[in-house]
């Protein structure tokens, strides 16, 4: 199997390994998203026609009216975006975690200095072995977020996924995790320090953007 090393901002390595397309998608497609509200426009044969409402938005400095102008429109906007925020912090939980568990290869190791030392810290360590994998790639070899941005970019590149797909699944865990103003990762390159994951941190500081990913592939049994 296909593999590529990729270092945390941290300076810890990882072997990175592809997830099936079609468990990429079926992740994608385990939430039922809500339907966006909608309006009906009359045209000139009397036929309805129905359209999404949108919002107002600012593009190139300049503020694009939207469609929502009521107050029951308002209103019912207003609860579609709470129910798509929550659909897409799901899908994007369940993304994560799929990837950390099933395309990062890393040993834990059989001391539990590291767990003993984590615990002195008030620190609780899932006792599941999946969870507990989860846990200390998270907590012992990961920097912050730009790894883990770069890390999900890495695998489904790797998976065969095609430019519209990845992109939007890029977007959304942009959106959830708060980085905004991002450029695009290249699929196949070479992570967040040489792809120019260039963001702005809304919600978690990062003092670097060391973490890299060597394009160097190998093959793991």
């Amino acid at each position: 199997m296909k593999s590529i090393k990729y270092i945390t901002s941290t300076g810890n390595e990882l072997r990175l390994v592809p997830m099936s397309a079609y468990k990429i998608a079926a992740i994608q497609q385990s939430i039922k998203f809500p339907e966006c509200p909608t309006y009906e426009v009359e045209t000139v044969t009397g036929e309805k026609v129905s359209f999404k409402h949108t919002k107002d938005t600012m593009k190139d400095g300049v503020l694009v009216k939207g469609t929502v102008e009521t107050e029951e429109e308002k209103i019912a906007f207003a609860a579609y975006e709470t129910e798509y925020a929550k659909s897409a912090s799901t899908v994007n939980e369940r993304m994560t975690k799929a990837i950390l568990r099933d395309c990062v290869i890393v040993n834990i190791p059989d001391d539990d200095t590291w767990k003993k030392k984590q615990e002195r810290d008030g620190i609780v360590i899932p006792e599941d072995e999946d969870e507990l994998k989860i846990h200390y790639i998270t907590t012992e070899l990961l920097g912050n977020v730009v790894d883990l941005l770069a890390i999900r970019n890495q695998v489904t590149s790797m998976s065969t996924i095609d430019a519209e797909f990845l992109q939007q699944a890029e977007e959304l865990f942009c959106s959830q995790m708060g980085i905004q103003d991002r450029k695009r990762t290249k699929p196949g390159g070479n992570g967040a320090g040489e792809q120019s994951v260039e963001a702005e941190r809304s919600q978690v500081p990062v003092e670097s953007s060391e973490g890299v990913g060597t394009q160097e592939t190998t093959n793991v049994p």
